[in-house]
């Protein structure tokens, strides 16, 4: 069985993680990680500091940035879910495989493809979303949920080379890494950002692979509750 685990790398979704992975005892876990990427989430939990690389891309540090700012409305770090799974694979001694393209690479080769009005597009975007609320970041995640195809159809028109380099091509690779392993691990969980749920369980089943899916707003309604159930126990021993 290979369960894919949709996540969004800005919320806190430590405990959901972790708690989802006590539930499956997975024989390995696979993230939504290349290796350089994976490396600087390890040294920025070693060293308690966001992780600097100064011979990335400029546009892969702006990504970055705008990912650790909205991170920041919720109170965590970017990847902090990806952490949780490593640190519950070290506890028990699980392999870790990293399905995801190089990143760096993947973006250069982006940014070469993208026509002039994408660029302005992308950092328009980008920029107005460092001053998003989270009220409209879980708006935007909403829609993104409830009508992924459309969603993505307008990415499509606007920023193409994107859908078809971050999206589309991503999941294609990922996908082939899922099947590769899947001929190796009886069970197999699989956390990637949500919204690549639907284009890698459409490459799953078309290649026969059974798999189990689970939400971002299942983890979030996950974490929610946890909250409330500690709140609770909080007051409850205070008095």
């Amino acid at each position: 069985m290979l369960t894919l685990v949709g996540t969004g790398h800005v919320f806190d979704l430590s405990s959901a993680i972790t708690s989802i992975l006590y539930e499956k005892m997975p024989d390995v876990i696979c993230l939504e990680l290349d290796e350089k990427r994976f490396q600087a989430l390890k040294q920025r939990r070693e060293s308690g500091m966001r992780a600097g690389n100064t011979s990335l891309p400029i546009l892969y540090k702006f990504l970055a940035g705008f990912q650790e700012k909205l991170a920041e409305k919720y109170g965590t770090t970017v990847g902090n879910e990806m952490l949780a799974a490593d640190e519950f694979a070290s506890i028990n001694n699980i392999g870790i495989e990293l399905i995801d393209v190089d990143a760096e690479k993947l973006l250069l080769r982006m940014w070469k493809e993208m026509k002039l009005i994408e660029k302005i597009r992308l950092f328009i975007s980008s920029f107005t979303g460092l001053f998003i609320s989270k009220k409209n970041v879980e708006k935007e995640l909403e829609k993104l949920q409830e009508n992924y195809y459309d969603y993505i159809e307008e990415i499509s028109k606007k920023l193409p080379t994107i859908k078809k380099v971050l999206i589309d091509d991503r999941n294609e690779y990922m996908a082939n890494k899922l099947i590769e392993l899947n001929k190796k691990y009886k069970k197999i969980v699989a956390i990637v950002g949500d919204g690549h749920i639907e284009g890698l369980s459409k490459i799953l089943e078309r290649n026969k692979i059974e798999i189990e899916i689970i939400r971002l707003k299942d983890l979030l309604e996950n974490a929610e509750s946890r909250k409330n159930e500690i709140h609770f126990t909080v007051e409850y021993e205070a008095f």
